[in-house]
């Protein structure tokens, strides 16, 4: 049977050499803190006008209080550029970077599209209106086109005492910041 020998400690405490640490680290500024990893049990995603939106804030109101972790970003802008019905096929085209994409849905037999103005929605037989959901479009959307990406400029964290301060006042606070900073 073998028994181990414990070797004496030291109290000497040793920097890496600074070779390991540049391998480690490459040149970054700081050693600590360069990742994050979530897992978001709720979230919400709002334009930057949209956070001065108060009344239709109000419907997300119980996910933003809670919220204390935020990111600020870039994501392309999206235009809708044509809506057509074809057959029983809806069909939507988007500009995305220059280039065009196109999504469709395929229509009960009761929906056709209709339009007033500028606004486009599809009717059924009774007269109520309908609009696929906006969020699982740019899902459907996104998938396909492979162009719609969040490129993270900013991460923070809002907590105040006790969880007393949420992430939309501290985005507030953010975007001026940068706005002055831009002017």
């Amino acid at each position: 049977m073998r028994t181990k020998v414990a070797q004496p400690m030291s109290n000497e405490c040793t920097e890496p050499s600074k070779n390991i640490k540049d391998k480690l680290f490459g040149q970054a500024a700081f050693d600590v803190e360069h990742a994050i990893g979530m897992y978001a049990t709720s979230y919400c995603t709002i334009p930057a006008e949209g956070i001065y939106e108060k009344d239709q804030l109000e419907s997300l109101k119980p996910v933003v209080e809670k919220c204390h972790i935020y990111l600020i970003g870039y994501t392309p802008r999206i235009d809708l550029v044509q809506v057509e019905q074809k057959e029983r096929l809806l069909v939507l085209h988007f500009q995305i970077l220059g280039k065009h994409h196109s999504i469709s849905y395929e229509l009960p037999d009761d929906l056709t599209l209709s339009r007033e103005g500028e606004d486009y929605f599809l009717r059924d037989s009774k007269g109520e209106r309908f609009w696929p959901d906006a969020v699982e479009m740019q899902s459907r959307l996104s998938a396909k086109s492979k162009a719609i990406g969040f490129e993270v400029k900013y991460i923070g964290q809002a907590y105040g005492d006790g969880g007393s301060r949420n992430a939309l006042g501290a985005v507030e606070n953010q975007i001026q910041q940068i706005r002055a900073m831009v002017q």
